[in-house]
């Protein structure tokens, strides 16, 4: 069985969670260590075992947590708790903050007296004379033992100095640290603790003076290029242009120039929601120590990324760790979310790298901190800026031209025996479309740059074949559009003469293509006003990557999946889901902002997102089609459009995902609840994409595909075993009813899984489907219109759909509304990837 997850040792502030059952057992079966956690307890006790914990279960001298969940304190009367069931759990607030003061102040007297007697002050004692024997913290036996003896003269001394530690407010640190570095570090861990080998033990370091992460020192040197890959004409240099007013501009046909009221007016008609649900991430120094085997990006909010290479190199994108983007933070646009860290809480850092100048990209307070916590940092920084950061103290600065590239060699000098690596990479300065200006009277004085930043792996040579690279957008745009009526599609064959900005084909071509593309732009909806500035990540990507470039894959590429949005028209839920180990697409409403209903309904809307995959993406050939909700409706009209004019398109469906997509055609006189919304704050605009998808599906008819038995598909001899995650897939059998396959370790296809299907007919379809129904509004009890057929196997499909090829039924642990959320985003990304490779075993029969 997997241990229980500790989650007050990555975030003790928690104070209620959710969590699953992992088991049901009684005491019994527990060993003999686990069992001493249940102070008050009976042979004949059941003990609910949980995926994750908040509570304290008793240690190092402090008392147990209490609370409503019966991991710890309760007794389960009936027995119906089951695996993989939901479960609150919500600790007594006040006990713990009660016991976690007693034991912070254990340590802190403790430290007193250790800091009294180094400081000379008892004379009647030497150190080694006085041995720390341990603590204990329960409120009615506070006290820290220490064998030896101090006079009680002291005792007033030794209080001052606890006012005093109390009053300097202590910084402190949590450490995950081996077992060397832990009896390193800690005088206190007696020889008799056994730590388990491999395991790293979290230590609390209560530090008396600021830390430093590091006891090497770096030698770090910053080189200008000479040899920096540059498109022909660059030394012309078109972007300067010196008219009195302005020193940069955008020297191509796809920008014009912006009316800085209509910006005004423009943004202050977005309605800001709070969409995504919130992550603090974990930036511990165990983390960043151990390194990462590929590139890993960190997302910290609007345009800030710190990124980590495999060569141990660390760099900070456009950072912004303010309340307020604005010269002041008592005015100005306020940050929507809450801030993800503070710039102490990096324990790394090696360079910073800024795109341009505006509040949101360049925050003056944020850099002096960062140049005081990491005072080796290098910044990166578009020509203009250099005389900025020199005023404000900040020396270390290396600034670049479009095409202007530069050398970091960074190198311990405090251990030169070790021979470890330097740190190399090369950071560029490269074209973007944009604007900068902290002042009305100081447009366009300073540049705007996109950078790639490339570090070779240990031993590698720049430029070489083992290098990681990063491309960061800043804030760019790629092309302007004009003024379009509601019905108009900015991407209509009419207007495919629109210039567009040149700069990231070119980049692609000389530098990518790129391990990671980072984006921090708006998405690719309508809008003429921001257009130009910060609009179309996908064509900026597309381009930037270096198509030209990319070296072709040995074999062929694995079947790009596209994912159709929701019901509410956005795409947010699958940027949760992990990597699927293909190319993986998400299309959200393009009339999301204008809240209009599609002309010609689903079917409009359906032939619309054929011709974005195949003229926007760029996609042609076979591809697997899904979507959540009301996507897996969208999915199936396209395929069928696909299917009965396969002449027409250039794309083939091989199989459809469908994720929990009950059946919601209108015409079902059932009373149904209201469900607790799933977002915070939803939208007016979510709603009325809602509603109008609830019109769309009244007038919604099934596609029907020809009747015949001519055709069949068989598991692909080749592929003779998945990977199953845990839970349970039902197949259907030759014989056509279903059957359970637990879904344990792997799972041996013993034989052909064979089945007919209609000629023309619906691709091979897998359903996945939640178990549990959502939560509603009020107690009704009456069930929320996604589960009139929750208890359905293929939730109301059945007589419907040519549900026979309905292939794999898979079940999540979750209801509709969170199946993506952070709980479930292992397992649903595990269930995807099963689905995908069930979807890729069938292949058309001879």
């Amino acid at each position: 069985m997997t241990a229980t997850k500790l989650v007050y040792q990555v975030d003790e502030a928690l104070r209620s969670y959710s969590t699953r059952v992992a088991s049901v057992q009684p005491l019994s079966s527990l060993d003999p260590d686990d069992r001493a956690l249940f102070k008050a307890s009976a042979e004949d006790d059941t003990v609910v075992v949980t995926e994750e914990t908040i509570f304290y279960a008793q240690g190092g001298g402090q008392p147990f947590d209490t609370g409503c969940s019966v991991l710890h304190l309760g007794r389960l009367v009936d027995g119906s708790l089951s695996s993989g069931e939901p479960i609150e759990q919500t600790i007594d607030s006040d006990r713990r903050d009660r016991n976690s003061r007693l034991h912070t102040g254990g340590h802190v007297v403790a430290l007193a007296v250790r800091k009294h007697l180094l400081a000379g002050a008892v004379d009647d004692v030497s150190r080694k004379d006085l041995v720390e024997l341990g603590a204990s913290h329960y409120p009615d036996s506070a006290f820290v033992n220490f064998q030896g003896t101090i006079e009680a003269s002291h005792k007033e001394a030794i209080q001052a100095q606890v006012s005093a530690y109390v009053d300097a407010a202590l910084p402190v640190k949590v450490y995950f640290w081996s077992e060397d570095e832990l009896r390193a570090r800690c005088a206190a861990v007696p020889d008799a603790v056994a730590i388990q080998e491999g395991v790293l033990t979290r230590a609390v370091d209560i530090e008396e003076d600021e830390p430093t992460m590091s006891t090497n020192t770096l030698d770090v040197s910053v080189t200008k290029t000479t040899d920096s890959p540059a498109p022909k004409g660059a030394e012309d240099k078109v972007h300067h242009h010196k008219n009195g007013k302005k020193i940069f501009h955008n020297p191509w046909p796809s920008w014009h120039e912006l009316d800085p009221e209509a910006v005004k007016a423009h943004l202050k008609q977005y309605v800001l929601v709070y969409c995504i649900p919130f992550q603090v991430p974990h930036l511990s120094r165990e983390r960043f120590s151990t390194g990462t085997p590929d590139v890993r990006a960190t997302w910290l909010g609007h345009a800030c990324y710190l990124v980590e290479f495999p060569s141990g190199l660390r760099v900070l994108f456009d950072p912004v760790m303010t309340d307020r983007c604005s010269p002041s933070q008592w005015f100005g646009p306020r940050r929507f979310t809450q801030l993800p860290c503070d710039v102490k809480d990096l324990p790394y850092l090696d360079a910073v790298v800024i795109s341009h100048n505006h509040y949101d990209h360049l925050s003056h307070p944020t850099v002096v901190e960062i140049a005081k916590e990491h005072p080796q940092a290098q910044f990166f920084v578009p020509l203009g800026n250099e005389s900025w950061f020199h005023a404000s103290g900040i020396h270390n600065v290396t600034e670049l031209d479009w095409w202007e590239g530069a050398d970091l060699t960074i190198t311990s000098s405090s251990q030169p025996e070790s021979g470890a690596e330097s740190i190399r990479a090369r950071i560029t300065c490269l074209p973007a479309q944009h604007t900068t200006g902290r002042a009305p009277w100081g447009t366009d004085k300073t540049l705007w740059a996109s950078w790639s930043v490339a570090s070779p792996l240990a031993g590698a040579a720049v430029p070489g074949s083992a290098v990681a690279s990063v491309f960061f957008g800043g804030d760019t745009g790629y092309r302007a559009v004009p003024t379009l009526g509601a019905q108009d599609d900015d991407w209509d064959e009419k207007y495919a003469d629109l210039p567009v900005c040149p700069a990231f084909g070119q980049i692609g071509e000389l530098y990518g293509p790129f391990t990671l593309g980072l984006l921090p732009i708006g998405a690719a909806q309508y809008d003429p006003i921001m257009a130009p500035t910060d609009r179309n990540p996908v064509q900026v990507q597309y381009y930037a990557k270096g198509k030209k470039g990319a070296e072709e894959p040995a074999g062929p590429a694995p079947a790009p999946l596209v994912l159709i949005h929701d019901g509410g028209g956005t795409t947010f839920a699958y940027f949760t889901v992990g990597r699927l180990g293909r190319d993986v697409w998400a299309i959200h409403s393009p009339t999301f902002m204008s809240a209009q209903p599609w002309e010609g309904g689903m079917d409009g809307m359906a032939r619309h997102y054929i011709s974005l995959i195949e003229e926007v993406a760029g996609i042609k050939g076979r591809i697997l089609l899904g979507g959540w909700s009301l996507g897996g409706y969208v999915a199936l009209t396209m395929s069928h459009i696909i299917a009965t004019s396969p002449e027409s398109f250039g794309i083939a469906i091989d199989g459809i995902l469908m994720m929990d997509s009950p059946w919601l055609v209108a015409g079902r006189d059932l009373p149904i609840g209201t469900p607790q919304p799933a977002l915070i704050g939803i939208p007016d605009l979510v709603r009325k994409s809602l509603d109008n998808c609830e019109r769309m599906l009244y007038h919604w008819e099934l596609p029907q595909w020809g009747l015949g038995s001519d055709r069949s598909f068989t598991f692909s001899s080749g592929k003779q075993s998945l990977e199953i995650p845990p839970g349970t897939v039902l197949y259907r059998s030759l014989k056509g009813d279903w059957r359970p396959v637990e879904r344990k370790g792997r799972h041996e296809l013993t034989e052909q899984q064979t089945h007919q299907t209609p000629p023309s007919g619906p691709p091979p379809t897998v359903m996945l489907r939640s178990v549990v129904p959502a939560p509603t509004k009020g107690s009704s009890g009456k069930p929320c219109r996604v589960d009139q057929f929750r208890d359905e196997l293929l939730l109301g499909w059945d007589g419907r759909y040519n549900s026979e090829m309905i292939h794999a039924v898979m079940e999540a642990r979750s209801h509709h509304y969170d199946m993506f959320n952070q709980l479930h985003v292992e397992e649903i990304t595990d269930t995807i990837k099963l689905a995908i490779e069930i979807l890729e075993t069938i292949e058309p029969g001879e």
